[in-house]
């Protein structure tokens, strides 16, 4: 996330009146879909959107059971489990199937707003960010109406706020700031939105057949406006940030750190498992956040934890020695690289310099097959990817951990990051004067969803730590419910320029 520009500003706030809050039901979405369909006129990516929204939130009623640990002036005791479900979006050249790439979301379920009649969202959780982005019913923007909206009313809790987390003046709205959102594997796109001060939830599992909340009073940006790309496309309602301070407006506004300061009972760690690769038949299996601790169950071996380089710039970014493939080092980290773990992204990310001798290196073998003549990629051939954080860790992944189908080939899972995208990345200005220069280092790699399918990541918010444990491989047995830990893939049509893609 680049934050763009904070505007201060002094006009009327919207009224709670004005912003009108009902239950979700599957008829309610569903009419609101359709009023919104006639009128924007998008017929097939509504279809599949209204599609896949009841599909996988399962809605049958409103918010699901729901029974609050605690509010303000409650504790709740850890280690709490998040369920995340895999969504899966197919980017491809319209009718050509030999020209296609898949992106993975991870998405869980927060509860926003008053806690007796929250509004519940799905969001994807990036470690990657320090900032909570909600679409709102302030945006009317046709990307906003593609998704529920969190509906800021006074009379709930929510409050208008500064950059510095202050009340914004009586009958004002707080201040506003433009994000530029900058992932290594997706198109950029900027949201605008006001500054809100709100509760925000995670409606986590706590006993068999319940759930209960884990809850955080956070500064948060509430959509004003949303460029069409991508966030028309994007298979969820905002983005929970991860990251540490460095990364958020101002301490307010970092979600880790509040729900520690309200939760003070459990451990100041959070850890991320997601499940092996669909192409193994794991499917269903889902992933989750274990907040308060770790999950031992998902690990295959102890967790080898190594220090967060340079940890107020926000990242949770680690030392790399050395990249070795086949058993070579790579000339990228002959001086030693930064790898900053994202789970936003589906792939690596390396510098575009350093791409094509990469991909050379790795020499992937595509196997034949019947589907476009491509056989079963995780049968692909190819060289091991070592990434040796110290002289006790590496990190190491085989070429079916790397590997995916692209068109008519077996490719590395790599996205080539170019030199603008690495300058602006982590950029920040206050009222239009950069505070913030922001930027990664030639040397600076994306470790993104291929390496945590295969290893378990814990992330230790006292000490600034990251643990690496081999993950293991989910129960067949696993249950999981409507609206969790269920692999969704979404097929769209969007026209940019003068190229069409199905998502």
């Amino acid at each position: 996330l680049k934050l763009a520009q904070t505007t201060s500003r002094a006009h009327p706030a919207i009224t709670s009146a004005q912003i009108l809050h009902q239950p979700l039901t599957a008829d309610s979405l569903r009419s609101a879909f359709l009023a919104r369909f006639a009128m924007m006129r998008c017929f097939i990516p509504l279809l599949f959107v209204l599609a896949a929204q009841e599909a996988t939130l399962g809605l049958a009623g409103a918010v699901a059971p729901f029974a609050p640990s605690h509010g303000p002036g409650h504790e709740v005791e850890g280690p709490i489990v998040l369920p995340l479900s895999r969504k899966v979006v197919e980017f491809g050249h319209e009718g050509n199937a030999t020209n296609s790439a898949i992106r993975s979301f991870y998405v869980g379920n927060i509860l926003v707003g008053d806690i007796e009649h929250p509004q519940e969202l799905q969001v994807s959780f990036e470690t990657g960010s320090g900032l909570v982005v909600l679409d709102s019913t302030r945006c009317t923007s046709p990307a906003c109406l593609r998704h529920r909206r969190y509906a800021p009313s006074a009379e709930e809790g929510a409050v208008d706020v500064l950059a510095d987390g202050s009340p914004a003046p009586v009958g004002n709205l707080g201040d506003e700031a433009t994000i530029g959102i900058d992932t290594s594997d997706m198109e950029p796109g900027k949201v605008t939105g006001d500054f809100v001060r709100d509760h925000v939830c995670l409606a986590m599992e706590r006993s068999k057949g319940g759930r209960a909340a884990a809850c955080a009073t956070v500064a948060l940006l509430a959509a004003t406006n949303m460029s069409q790309t991508p966030f028309s496309d994007l298979p969820f309602d905002g983005i929970v940030g991860l990251g540490m301070e460095g990364l958020s407006v101002s301490e307010t506004f970092n979600f880790n750190g509040r729900l520690m300061k309200s939760s003070p009972k459990i451990e100041p760690r959070f850890a991320l498992f997601v499940p092996p690769a669909w192409a193994t038949g794991e499917a269903s299996a889902r992933a989750e956040l274990t907040f308060g601790g770790v999950s031992e169950a998902r690990l295959a071996s102890p967790l080898a934890w190594v220090p967060v380089e340079r940890p107020e710039e926000g990242y949770w970014q680690v030392r790399i020695q050395a990249v070795r493939i086949g058993g070579k080092p790579a000339e990228l980290c002959a001086q030693g690289c930064l790898g900053i773990l994202d789970s936003g992204s589906s792939r690596l990310a390396v510098p575009a310099e350093a791409l094509p001798s990469l991909e050379e290196a790795l020499g992937v073998a595509t196997p034949h097959g019947s589907f476009l003549g491509v056989g079963d990629c995780s049968a692909a051939e190819g060289q091991d990817l070592e990434i040796v954080l110290d002289d006790h860790t590496t990190l190491t992944l085989s070429v079916k951990d790397y590997v995916a189908r692209e068109g008519a080939r077996c490719a590395p899972l790599l996205h080539p990051w170019t030199e603008a995208e690495r300058k602006a990345a982590g950029q920040r200005s206050d009222m239009g004067k950069q505070v913030r220069a922001g930027g990664f280092s030639f040397g600076t790699i994306g470790l993104g969803e291929p390496l945590l399918r295969k290893y378990y990541t814990a992330y230790d918010w006292k000490e600034k730590k990251v643990g690496f444990g081999l993950a293991t491989k989910p129960p067949a047995e696993e249950p999981t419910s409507d609206a969790e830990g269920q692999e969704e893939f979404i097929l769209m049509q969007q026209c940019r320029s003068d190229t069409c893609f199905k998502k």
